[in-house]
């Protein structure tokens, strides 16, 4: 059984032992370019939801649900959650892309 270990390797996986394995099949890429923009959309993504718990403009502030949001959890239930969501999103993009 090979399962992925770097971009470059592959583990294969025995009784035994694990050995490493050089395979060059084993990202094509055009997948690789793919999780590259998923990593920096999530950047963008959870920058801009940053920005949303910090500055709440109007325009989404004021959406029904977030609206909802408030009424079950106060003012600081939206702003802590969206802020929670966003830095975990930067995170989660800066370690995509720094992977690739």
């Amino acid at each position: 059984m090979k399962v992925p270990f770097r971009r470059d390797q592959l583990i294969e996986v025995t009784n035994s032992a694990a050995l490493l394995v050089s395979d060059d099949s084993a990202r094509s890429g055009a997948s690789l370019l793919y999780v590259i923009w998923l990593g920096w959309f999530l950047v963008i993504w959870g920058a801009a939801t940053v920005l949303t718990a910090v500055y709440k403009p109007p325009l989404l502030w004021n959406n029904a649900k977030i609206q909802g949001f408030v009424k079950a959890f106060k003012e600081t239930g939206p702003v802590v959650f969206l802020g929670v969501i966003g830095v975990a999103a930067i995170a989660g993009g800066i370690a995509i892309v720094l992977a690739n």
